[in-house]
């Protein structure tokens, strides 16, 4: 008990030290304790996701921008309507902006906007034109949302009532959703991939495929319209296309060690590089992708290199770059920018949010050259260029967290259209909104 005492102190204290440096981290943040979070007892994980609206307005007499996040609690889909200050979203040159003056930094909702009934939802994805939203739960049932029912379009249930590993992705056009599941009463264990319809007949299973010796499905991610990858337990990174048949079109098969990572004090010759948990494509450059793994690695590829091996078990295709989460804090999410194409957001097992800008790696052809007297140091200096900024919410973040991955995966949104506007959810549902403060147009000019 003494012992929690003390641990308690210390973040309090850290929380309180943090908030003092809020002004020079940040350009922006606001926070919010939702009170329909506040009904649900604290000590059961409560699944909780959030995702960026696409709807922004303007008023600029007051310097104010409004936007909105959705924000799912077990079943339920909350709108919460966002101020943010005007200049976040636009610049404006030789003109003053007006002081925000804001009325609040959040609408408190007083009832949900949609309700998937009885299905902790673990992820949201926006899906227009034929929907709002998409929802999973944990059963690994999906749900259609419109704007004009409280109830789903559509559901499609998963293999059982229990809560198990599942993942799904909109193809890059929104005319196909594709489902990656366990299948629990599978002996020996297996997953199935479902291809369904997002258009004229959605929810409809156009085919599945099923994957035998395969216990896990963590990851599923459209590449283009009609390509996309899935990594299962098996460290094997498949690519598929929705109009081919049940075989992969080839698998890329990831080592399992690397070059050593200087931040870390192993002693060994070679880095573990772990097990693959997330993939994320380009939203620019559709060859370009990233991986992410549960000792921390970062890496990014191009497809083309794959393509090139010409063999159905790619073994020896290498990355273009490998970053390094804090610690080997492992990597539950990617998420590459909508509006930068040479940047993006990881999130880390302990909560915390990283960003990095990997522009230098394009830009700057002699940077090899310069800091060529070791590989070691090159990837010192890579690593500290990428990575622009962490937020950890002054601890928060590490210690209002589940320690369920699965819920952590569904707790940090970009927006869509305003740059570098993040928004995170912490387990006992605190929500935060901020955009980091990466220096002074000039500053990062002259590092550079």
């Amino acid at each position: 008990m003494a012992a929690n005492v003390n641990t308690n102190k210390v973040r309090n204290e850290e929380f309180k030290i943090w908030k003092k440096t809020i002004p020079s981290l940040y350009e922006h943040i606001s926070t919010l304790q939702p009170k329909f979070s506040g009904s649900l007892s604290s000590a059961q994980a409560v699944p909780r996701s959030i995702l960026f609206g696409k709807l922004i307005s303007e008023n600029a007499d007051k310097g104010l921008l409004n936007t909105l996040i959705y924000y799912a609690q077990r079943g339920d889909i909350y709108e919460i309507s966002v101020q943010l200050p005007l200049g976040a979203y636009k610049g404006f040159e030789n003109k003053e902006l007006p002081q925000p003056k804001y009325q609040e930094f959040f609408s408190e909702p007083t009832n949900s906007r949609w309700v998937f009934e009885g299905q902790p939802i673990v992820k949201l994805k926006s899906n227009s034109p034929t929907s709002t939203l998409i929802a999973m739960s944990s059963t690994a049932s999906l749900a259609w949302f419109d704007e004009s029912n409280k109830q789903p379009l559509k559901t499609l249930k998963g293999p059982s009532d229990s809560q198990m590993e599942c993942d799904f992705d909109v193809s890059t056009d929104g005319k196909i959703v594709v489902k990656y599941e366990v299948l629990p009463e599978y002996t020996p264990a297996a997953t199935k991939i479902s291809i369904i319809n997002n258009t004229d007949n959605i929810g409809e299973v156009i085919r599945s495929i099923t994957l035998p010796n395969t216990n896990s499905s963590r990851c599923v991610k459209f590449h283009t319209a009609n390509l996309f990858s899935t990594v299962s337990d098996d460290n094997l990174l498949r690519f598929w296309d929705v109009r081919a048949g049940d075989e992969p079109l080839c698998s890329l098969v990831l080592d399992s060690s690397s070059t050593p990572n200087s931040g870390s004090n192993t002693e060994s010759e070679t880095e573990d590089d772990g097990k693959i948990t997330s993939v994320e494509s380009s939203k620019f450059v559709d060859t370009l992708f990233l991986t992410g793994s549960d000792t921390g690695v970062i890496k990014l590829w191009d497809l083309r290199s794959i393509a090139a091996a010409n063999d159905k078990e790619v073994k020896n295709a290498t990355e273009l770059v490998t970053l390094f989460q804090t610690d080997n804090d492992p990597v539950v999410n990617i998420q590459f920018s909508p509006s930068e194409p040479e940047c993006f957001v990881t999130v880390g097992a302990s909560g915390n949010v990283y960003h990095w800008n990997i522009g230098c790696i394009f830009s700057e052809n002699d940077s090899q050259d310069e800091n060529a007297n070791s590989e070691e140091s090159y990837q010192d200096y890579i690593q500290e260029r990428c990575l622009k900024f962490l937020h950890t919410g002054g601890g928060r973040r590490s210690t209002y967290k589940s320690d369920d991955t699965s819920l952590i995966k569904g707790s940090v949104t970009q927006h869509p259209l305003i740059r570098n506007i993040i928004a995170t959810v912490d387990d006992d549902g605190y929500l935060s909104v901020y955009k980091g403060f990466y220096g002074r147009d000039g500053e990062i000019e002259e590092s550079e």
